[in-house]
């Protein structure tokens, strides 16, 4: 295989393959860059780049799972391209964001066959277009004469605090961070850690990238829900105001100063 990373998506993605914080800007990076893909148009390709017009048809080729599931192949290069098929073979460089829109329903895997490749479900596809919570996730609201058990973790979740303090470093609008765990009684659901925000400003993103990060560095069977303080009457915001816990992240003066300048 030739050397890798050869350009700056697959820089991203090989960040993102060893760092859970890295990840979110590795889809940011990957919308915005142009793929490899195996096939051909029935459209008279201009020289250079191709772009998807309305009543274009793709003709792609189509890999499949261990399990017989078809998926489509593209590629971060063409070197990544070429070292996946032998023999000379039709291709297409498009944009990453037009290949995922018309192609949404199927399995994609980037860069397979290499050292380091993603596979993209149709749900995670819809996410990413949409820039909406993955199936399973989302909002919801407590029932207040639920009986909602809150406390600290006896084992302490040492990989999610560590990406976590990462990641909220980047949001200048995270004033402190604290995590607990929550047990709501009479739901089909396992005792869940719970991260409380404290923010004073535009989270922008935050939440996109939380969905992102967390998966990533707690057990699969560990839910968290992440909830923003400052609600007078939530039980959460008694909680830690009636315990003396010490947030396990906390804004510094220069990440709060930070986009500012003053002239000399």
């Amino acid at each position: 295989m030739t050397e890798f990373p050869r350009n700056d998506l697959e820089t991203a993605m090989q960040q993102a393959a060893e760092d859970p914080v890295a990840r979110p800007d590795f889809y940011s990076a990957l919308l915005e860059a142009r793929i490899y893909v195996i096939g051909d148009a029935n459209t008279d390709l201009p020289d250079g780049e191709f772009r998807i017009a309305a009543g274009d048809t793709l003709s792609l080729a189509n890999f499949e799972f261990e399990d017989g599931q078809p998926y489509i192949p593209f590629f971060t290069s063409l070197d990544a391209l070429n070292e996946a098929v032998a023999g000379e073979t039709r291709y297409l460089s498009i944009g990453a964001r037009e290949l995922l829109d018309s192609t949404r329903g199927n399995f994609l895997v980037l860069n397979p066959g290499q050292d380091i490749e993603k596979e993209f479900t149709p749900e995670e596809i819809t996410s990413l277009l949409d820039d909406t919570p993955i199936s399973g996730n989302g909002e919801y609201k407590l029932d207040t004469t639920q009986d909602v058990q809150i406390g600290q973790p006896s084992d302490e979740p040492v990989a999610l605090i560590e990406a976590l303090t990462r990641l909220f470093a980047r949001y200048g609008a995270v004033k402190r961070a604290y995590f607990a765990q929550m047990l709501v009684e009479g739901e089909d659901k396992p005792l869940s850690l719970l991260v409380a925000l404290e923010i004073d400003g535009d989270i922008g993103r935050l939440f996109r990238d939380l969905e992102i990060v967390i998966p990533d560095t707690t057990a699969p069977d560990r839910p968290v829900d992440v909830v923003l303080l400052g609600e007078a009457d939530s039980l959460v915001d008694k909680y830690f105001e009636t315990t003396d816990i010490a947030p396990f992240y906390e804004r510094s003066w220069g990440q709060r100063l930070k986009g500012f300048f003053v002239r000399g």
